[in-house]
C-alpha cells in the first residue's frame, strides 16, 4: 500500500493519478486532515484516511 500525505488538493490528484496509471494493482490510501478533505479521492477508488491534529 502506498498512502499519500502531505500535500493540497491539486498535487495530490496528480500524485494519485500518477500512481494509478504506473501501477494500476498497488493499494493507494490518501491521509487528510478532516472528513471533509478528500472527496475528490474517493472518486478514483483510493481510500480516505483522516486524522486530528492538535491545534
Amino acid at each position: 500500500m502506498i498512502l499519500v500525505t502531505g500535500a493540497n488538493r491539486h498535487l495530490r490528484s496528480m500524485t494519485i493519478d500518477h500512481l494509478l496509471k504506473k501501477n494500476p494493482d498497488t493499494h493507494v490510501a490518501a491521509l487528510v486532515r478532516s472528513e471533509e478533505n478528500g472527496e475528490d479521492i474517493k472518486e478514483k477508488g483510493v481510500k480516505k484516511r483522516t486524522i486530528e491534529t492538535a491545534v
